[in-house]
């Protein structure tokens, strides 16, 4: 999540968003997409599960939340349902890299 506020905090002041109040509504924004984009992949996984990258998008919105253990079970799921899928090998990788586990 913090990746994502602070990502969106630079394209605004890009943007010529420069005083602290815009930065802090433009901070909610972010937060708020991102609840409402976490709340549209739980929605599709429970119309179907099995969707290519269903889990693997969520997964990233949890490793933005920190939720790192969640979004390892994400991706376990979509490897399981989708074992060729590039992106999902990748950010397991990188979750378990975090977690201090072995690739």
């Amino acid at each position: 999540m913090r990746t994502l506020v602070v990502a969106f905090i630079g394209v605004a002041l890009l943007a010529g968003c420069n005083t602290v109040a815009g930065v802090k509504e433009d901070s909610r924004q972010a937060a708020d997409y991102t609840y409402d984009k976490k709340e549209e992949y739980q929605r599709a996984l429970a119309a179907d599960p099995r969707e290519p990258l269903v889990h693997n998008n969520l997964a990233v919105l949890l490793m933005a939340e920190g939720n790192l253990p969640a979004a390892e079970q994400e991706l376990a799921a979509e490897l399981t349902l989708h074992p060729g899928s590039p992106e999902a090998h990748e950010n397991l990788a990188r979750v378990r890299q975090a977690l201090g586990k072995p690739p």
